[in-house]
Parts: C-alpha cells; sequence; structure tokens
C-alpha cells in the first residue's frame, strides 16, 4: 500500500482518510527487524539495566488475563531529539523480544517523514513506506491559539491517538515520547509531559495486561551523532486504574519522576564513561 505524502507543515486535508491508511498498514516483521538490526549497528547505544527489567518483561508477555489477551507494553520514553528513535531502535535490538520489536505502534512527528535532504527526494516514497513498516504513524506538534488551524491540528492529533488506542487494543506494543516534542533547553531535564499518555492510559482496553516500561536515555554531547548513546531500562509500573483520573495522576506522580530518575542514571553514566 502506497504511503500518502506528508508535510510538517501542512495538515491532512481529509484526516479521516489519511488515517484510514494507517488504520490499515500493519507492521512488517522482516522491515522491522532489518531497521532494528541496522539502527543498532549504527549507532551502538550502551544499554544499562536498573532492576530486573528484562525479566519482568519476558513474564509479563507471557500473561494472560480471563479474557485470554496476553501482555502488552507501554513505553515511555524521554525525548531529547528527532532521532531518539534510533537510540531506542539499538536498545530494542539488544534487550526487546522479537515479538515487541515487530508488533510495535510509533507516533513520530511529521517532519521525520522529510528527513531525507532535496536531492534524495526520488526515494522519499520508500523512506515512508519503511517507516509504515516499521509501526510508526505522523502526528502534528500542537500549537496554542484559537484559529483555524489551531483547531483543524487539534482534530488531526485527537485522530492519532484514537489510531494508537485502537492499534493498542488490537494487539500491538507502544513507544510513546512523554514529552510530546524535543526538548531542545536543557537535555539533562525531563519536560512537563502532554496530557496523551494520560489519555491512552484512560481509553485503551482495561483488560488487557498492561505494563509501563520506562525508559532514559543522554546522548554526550560531545560525541558524533552516532556514538555516546545511553539509555538506561527500568522496572515495570502497573497502570492506575483506581480512578477515572488515576492514570493523568500517575503520569505527573509517579511516570514523569521515574523517567527523569533514568535520564539521571544515563547522564551519570555518559559522564564517567
Amino acid at each position: 500500500m502506497f504511503p500518502p505524502r506528508i508535510s510538517t507543515k501542512k495538515l491532512p486535508k481529509n484526516p479521516e482518510k489519511f488515517f484510514t491508511h494507517y488504520d490499515r498498514v500493519k507492521p512488517k516483521p522482516h522491515t522491522t527487524e532489518a531497521i532494528f538490526w541496522a539502527l543498532d549497528k549504527i549507532f551502538q547505544a550502551d544499554v544499562h539495566i536498573e532492576g530486573s527489567a528484562p525479566q519482568q518483561i519476558k513474564e509479563h508477555l507471557q500473561s494472560k488475563s480471563d479474557s485470554g489477551r496476553t501482555g502488552q507494553l507501554i513505553i515511555v520514553s524521554n525525548h531529547s531529539s528527532r532521532i531518539d528513535p534510533c537510540a531506542n531502535a539499538s536498545m530494542g535490538k539488544q534487550i526487546l523480544e522479537p515479538a515487541v520489536r515487530t508488533n510495535l505502534s510509533i507516533m513520530a512527528f511529521s517532519g521525520v517523514y522529510n528527513l531525507l535532504p532535496w536531492y534524495a527526494r526520488p526515494i522519499r516514497p520508500m523512506w515512508r513506506r519503511g517507516l509504515d513498516g516499521a509501526g510508526a504513524f505522523p502526528i502534528w506538534r500542537a500549537r496554542e491559539g484559537q484559529g483555524t488551524e489551531s483547531e483543524q491540528r487539534k482534530t488531526v492529533n485527537r485522530l492519532a491517538e484514537q489510531l494508537n488506542v485502537d492499534r493498542y487494543n488490537s494487539g500491538m506494543h507502544v513507544l510513546m515520547y512523554g514529552e510530546g516534542q524535543t526538548n531542545k533547553a536543557d537535555r539533562k531535564i525531563v519536560h512537563a509531559f502532554q496530557p496523551g499518555l494520560g489519555r491512552l492510559l484512560q481509553h485503551i482496553d482495561h483488560s488487557i495486561p498492561t505494563a509501563i516500561w520506562p525508559i532514559g536515555h543522554y546522548h554526550d554531547p560531545s560525541a558524533s551523532v552516532n556514538r555516546g548513546w545511553h539509555v538506561v531500562v527500568g522496572d515495570l509500573i502497573a497502570p492506575d486504574w483506581s480512578s477515572e483520573e488515576a492514570p493523568v495522576q500517575q503520569v505527573a506522580d509517579v511516570i514523569q519522576p521515574r523517567v527523569q530518575h533514568l535520564v539521571d542514571l544515563a547522564v551519570h553514566f555518559a559522564e564517567a564513561a
């Protein structure tokens, strides 16, 4: 299926039709594994494990609910640059089960779809098809204001969030960057998480055995862009569904501080290297 053209600045003219494409597209295991393998070879992130995350993940994926659903993951990371997914992919190749790597839904900033320079325009459709095959789909950065464009962006991003919920409910795992956009001011500090993660936790099927997996990463600014990445993975967190607003509160009180702690550790490892 041929991927639609994606503009960083212009929103889809028909958002419902646009996201119908991504509702039909599913990750392709061979494409995903090839991408994870290549990114691990290129970036070679140093992965540090706090606690017993790999064993916890293995046990969680094998768990089953009364309805027969197996365990799924919501992977939550900080967002320091546009190439964060590359470092996360390197980490994923090293410690993630293939069942997760090849069945992952990733919200990607629309600019990622146009990263290739102007002279590589002829292969942009192949690049977009590769992103589709890896489980990615685009989201547009929110803008403040009450104008028509602001309302259109809200509509588009609401549809993107619903697609993420639908994908999770259909059996896919999810990778989210809680801050919602890259943090260019101070990569050692995790900014306040946007509402998207809380809304995802509120609206997914609560009968699915769900675990939140926090990750923190940091890139040594003195190293080249594909070296000096340190990724720290933490223990799984059980979602709080005790009330309708509990997931939102958990994001602020538990998940964001936990990601900040892991980023602090990543900074320590980078400075000690």
